[in-house]
């Protein structure tokens, strides 16, 4: 690419998102200027992934280390953009580049909704895994677990907090609670082989036995959900803890139960019924409620993009062009867009 044709493109964030848009800038031959909220790059590849996962985190810094070392690309951390920070969107689009890339995340967290959210005990996902991963501001908060924690949400983030629980904090007994059944589960079967070891056969049994008719009402057989699921507990790393491993299917949190102090006495839960949704399927409260008991609570219920920087915002996402082009990749997916004015944010991606 001639001199001419080269830009100055300034990338928000330095996460596996902002270092990819970066790498494939840098290689069409234009500047990039990286600035980064946190000293160190690598976002979630640097505190979101767990960290004995030596050879995905050692391969994506070796990566990244060779992308930093190009002479076009220009990394300057420590620096956060937003309402209230050290610049503002306005301030990074009045620095004069081509165009400017925000790959930022899903830095917010959901509201978890129910009463007694900010009891203590209670957690969201996001601050356990930077606190495990040492993020600056996290490694040195106390998070006391207590003896039963409950993990809302059966995804893999899920299955980073059990593992940090079972093998490192080795807390007498973990429960993964899900809204649907067994059979919905989100998490990916290596991810549970830290903690399949710990799996409470017997009480994941009676779990599924528990709810055989409520799963027969959408054509799902208990006996054979079982078997799928205990089947996952294969290459399983060895003990080193006595936590017992377990689930709740087909429950809600409608409430913190707290003691006299404010700390985590358990959740109010309801049942709830699975009922057909499409190819899908959907969990439908039956108002009927009963207590478990716990000691803390933590969330995994995803996050939401942060309404503070200043980009175009709406229902928890940033808004982009809805005015869809015939491109492939379309670029209205990227482009930031402004309802007010109902026009695109030139040069905002």
């Amino acid at each position: 690419m001639s001199a001419t044709n080269s830009h100055v493109i300034i990338v928000v964030g330095a996460g596996p998102a902002g270092m990819a848009a970066a790498s494939s800038l840098a290689k069409a031959g234009h500047e990039v200027i990286i600035l980064n909220r946190d000293i160190k790059f690598g976002g979630l590849a640097e505190y979101g992934i767990f960290p004995a996962k030596l050879k995905l985190r050692g391969g994506l810094k070796k990566q990244y280390w060779e992308l930093l070392q190009q002479p076009n690309v220009h990394y300057f951390g420590n620096v956060s953009v937003g309402k209230g920070k050290d610049l503002t969107v306005e301030d990074v689009r009045a620095l004069g580049a081509s165009a400017v890339v925000f790959a930022i995340g899903a830095q917010g967290t959901k509201a978890i909704g129910v009463e007694g959210d900010s009891a203590q005990g209670v957690f969201h996902a996001k601050d356990v895994v930077y606190h495990f991963n040492r993020l600056p501001g996290f490694g040195d908060r106390p998070f006391e677990m207590g003896k039963h924690v409950a993990v809302i949400g059966v995804g893999n983030v899920m299955a980073d907090i059990a593992h940090w629980l079972v093998r490192y904090k080795k807390v007498e007994q973990v429960t993964a609670i899900a809204r649907r059944g067994p059979l919905e589960r989100k998490y990916d079967s290596k991810e549970i082989r830290p903690i399949c070891a710990n799996m409470d056969l017997d009480g994941i049994a009676k779990e599924v036995a528990r709810i055989k008719d409520r799963l027969a009402t959408v054509g799902q057989n208990a006996d054979e959900i079982l078997k799928r699921l205990t089947d996952e507990f294969t290459k399983c790393e060895p003990k080193v803890s006595d936590t017992k491993m377990g689930f709740k299917f087909l429950a809600s949190p409608k409430r913190i139960l707290v003691d006299g102090h404010n700390r985590v006495r358990g959740l109010e839960m309801e049942d709830n019924k699975l009922e057909p949704k499409g190819s899908d399927t959907a969990a439908v409260g039956l108002k009927q409620y009963y207590e478990f008991p716990c000691d803390a609570v933590v969330f995994a219920v995803g996050d939401k993009v942060d309404e503070t920087v200043g980009l175009p915002y709406k229902n928890g996402l940033f808004v982009t062009n809805p005015n869809k082009t015939t491109n492939d990749p379309d670029d209205a997916l990227f482009q930031a867009f402004d309802e007010t004015t109902g026009k695109v944010v030139d040069g905002v991606f």
